[in-house]
């Protein structure tokens, strides 16, 4: 079949990434047909998800980029939760973060013991956190803080690396409604001491704020009850929230 530049580019960007709204891919490709015979082409899938339409690969989408070597993902949930963490990235480099690595998924039972005797890593398409390396404005300020520069990284991904000086871990979810306080505080729990190693709050992605904000604040006032205890002249919250709210139900 036969494809204009557009829906190869559309294709192309969701076979990488996994998975996209529908409104991010009309925001950076143009209006619904000139990208929607993907759709009834079977090239495309668009689920109907909590974070409102998004677009995936179908198996013969998948056959079609078969030299991207795309990840699977082929349910509404897991669909949703790709697009969310796209839309997160998204944000975060647009800020001037660099992506360094995704930890995945492990799998289990037998698909595990496929992927093992075939000497390819055990893991799912599905990503649970992103290590990120810090723009050089807040690489700086680090360095004011610390008098330490944010060298390279020195692994590539894993749940058992070191944490390491600027290189935070972002995570987003928004499987089961998204990270809610109970999952705040479980994660900064496992990642209390990390932030201190890597100098820099550590990021999630919220559908929304307000009581998470206050839990933050809380943080903040119990570590510090005054600023001028403070050690550091420029410092670091201990959490930063990037705001992804759920799309308004008509």
């Amino acid at each position: 079949m036969t494809l204009t530049s557009v829906q190869n580019s559309v294709l192309s960007i969701i076979g990488v990434q996994g998975a996209l709204t529908s409104r991010r891919v009309i925001a950076d490709y143009g209006p619904r047909p000139l990208w929607h015979p993907l759709l009834t082409q079977g090239l495309l899938r668009e689920y109907q998800t909590i974070y409102g339409p998004v677009v995936g690969l179908t198996d013969a989408g998948r056959q079609h980029q078969q030299h991207l070597n795309c990840p699977y993902i082929a349910s509404p949930s897991t669909a949703a939760d790709r697009a969310y963490l796209n839309d997160a990235l998204s944000v975060v480099v647009g800020a001037d973060y660099e992506i360094e690595a995704h930890d995945y998924q492990q799998a289990g039972g037998k698909r595990r013991h496929q992927l093992l005797a075939a000497g390819q890593p055990p893991t799912t398409s599905v990503i649970i956190r992103t290590t990120l390396r810090v723009p050089e404005r807040v690489a700086d300020n680090i360095y004011r803080d610390t008098h330490q520069r944010v060298e390279r990284l020195h692994y590539i991904g894993g749940s058992y690396a070191p944490a390491q000086l600027g290189y935070p871990y972002l995570y987003a979810s928004i499987r089961g409604g998204g990270i809610n306080l109970s999952a705040l505080k479980r994660l900064y729990k496992r990642h209390s001491l990390d932030t201190a190693t890597w100098h820099h709050p550590l990021l999630l992605a919220v559908p929304d704020l307000q009581v998470l904000q206050l839990y933050i604040r809380s943080l903040e006032v119990n570590r510090w009850p005054m600023k001028s205890q403070r050690p550091w002249p420029v410092g670091f919250p201990p959490v930063r929230l990037i705001h992804l709210p759920l799309p308004r139900r008509r």
